[in-house]
């Protein structure tokens, strides 16, 4: 039988590490989202699993000595304010939505759970709070053996997680809060027969496994869905586009039929004019010159720039500006190959020109303007647009979509496009003003197809 020191020795590692290792993932998984260095994420992690091991330390020698009640509860509660105490540092030092911390965390503390269960299963013996070298040795194993795969599985979920927008991640935590109350009245509450005591940590267990493997599927399934509604969002960005470029290409036919309708009759004019001057009517030949002017139609509008795909679409964009009455005016200078996709130039451009049309359409008073630049120098595309606009909702560093709830589809989209081509993507909203801002490098996308 152990000593007193010995089994205080025994709990005391056992809590640090168990805590200390489980701190230590739950900040692996998001360490790309932390508001401060890792190094003194883990130190204050290490202080503060520190500080908790001997403190329960503590209480659970009050409880082998049977010191009065009030202490011995104490050995009960206190784990439960150290969890609360701990998530909410989390989710301070952390700097994302805090329904996807708490999802995250939820796993991790059925994580732990499965693990307590991996040791009362592959110990084949009496439960593991029972004491003993025995199920101490397989409780840390199963933490020192699983914790790894853990930390690899939730971080790649945690990736997955971080970028999805429109999800009720509150809601969503009903589910493994529904596991873990599960399993613990599976372990605790529902027990069974003595005669058949080793069943109980194997249901358990598998209902842990089943937890598991939902969680993992039910991740995926909501990523598919992002980046289905991601692509169904691009293509009704294309087809936009392609209408815009209809409607650009019929402006542009019907101008080069008056041209030729101009030049075939500007012969028969000449050939009038000059009779009234031989025969110095010239009062007749102003008014005529006059008439002709007043019949001829409004000038052909001149492509913005050599790309056809930015051509058709802002010039499509500043008619329909004019016909609603937004002072709308652009400067570009894209080549006609700029080293970017005709799909990706149409989405990036028409997200925000449909974007910058619909700000300013919403806009109840003040003057609605549109402004686009867009330029190709020194081997990178630079677009600018800015425009009038009501406040605008964030959520964090998102902007709400207007149309549907959630974050807005085509800004994303462009944010997508932009990271493609090895860029970024901006966007401000201050005093009336919205601007976004739009940087890509058609090199970096060539270069990483060559590299596939």
């Amino acid at each position: 039988m152990q000593t007193e020191p010995l089994l205080l020795l025994e709990f005391f590692f056992t809590n640090f590490i168990i805590l200390g290792g489980t701190a230590f993932v739950a900040f692996f998984v998001v360490s790309d989202s932390l508001k401060m260095s890792r190094r003194k994420i883990y130190l204050g992690t290490f202080v503060f699993t520190l500080a908790y091991a001997c403190l329960s330390t503590l209480f659970f020698m009050f409880e082998l000595r049977g010191l009065p009640a009030p202490l011995q509860v104490l050995f009960y509660v206190h784990p439960a304010f150290a969890v609360v105490g701990g998530a909410v540092l989390y989710l301070k030092f952390v700097d994302a939505d805090r329904g996807k911390l708490f999802f995250i965390l939820l796993l991790l503390a059925h994580c732990a759970f499965f693990c307590f269960d991996i040791a009362r299963s592959t110990y084949w013996g009496p439960d593991i709070e029972g004491g003993g070298d025995a199920q101490t040795i397989a409780l840390l194993i199963a933490f020192v053996v699983l914790y790894p795969l853990f930390a690899w599985i939730l971080r790649r979920l945690w990736r997955d997680i971080r970028d999805m927008e429109n999800v009720k991640w509150l809601r969503l935590c009903l589910l493994p809060l529904m596991f873990i109350a599960l399993s613990f009245l599976l372990r605790n509450v529902f027990a069974f027969e003595l005669a058949v005591w080793f069943l109980r940590p194997t249901v358990v267990l598998v209902v842990d496994i089943c937890a598991l493997v939902t969680y993992y599927m039910l991740v995926s399934a909501l990523r598919r869905a992002q980046e289905t509604a991601r692509v169904e969002a691009d293509l009704r960005s294309l087809n936009d586009n392609l209408s815009l470029q209809a409607g650009r290409m019929d402006e542009l036919t019907a101008h080069i039929e008056e041209v030729k309708i101009l030049r075939h009759d500007l012969r028969h004019h000449l050939l009038t004019l000059a009779e009234m001057l031989d025969a110095h009517h010239d009062a007749e030949a102003r008014a005529y010159i006059a008439e002709v002017r007043r019949e001829m139609p409004e000038r052909v509008a001149q492509p913005l720039c050599k790309n056809y795909v930015a051509d058709a679409i802002v010039g499509r964009c500043l008619s329909v500006a004019g016909q609603r009455g937004i002072a709308a005016r652009a400067a570009l200078s894209i080549p006609q190959e700029p080293g970017i996709s005709h799909s990706d130039m149409g989405i990036v451009l028409g997200n925000l020109m449909e974007n910058a049309l619909e700000a300013c359409e919403r806009q109840a008073q003040g003057e609605r303007y549109i402004h686009i630049e867009a330029k190709m120098a020194d081997g990178r595309l630079m677009i600018q647009v800015e425009n009038s606009a009501q406040a605008a909702v964030r959520q964090g560093a998102h902007f709400l979509s207007s149309k549907r709830p959630g974050v807005g589809l085509g800004l994303r989209s462009v944010t997508a496009i932009a990271e493609k081509y090895g860029g970024l993507a901006q966007f401000d909203s201050e005093d009336g003003l919205f601007r976004a801002q739009v940087l890509l490098f058609p090199a970096a996308a060539n270069s990483a197809i060559q590299t596939a």
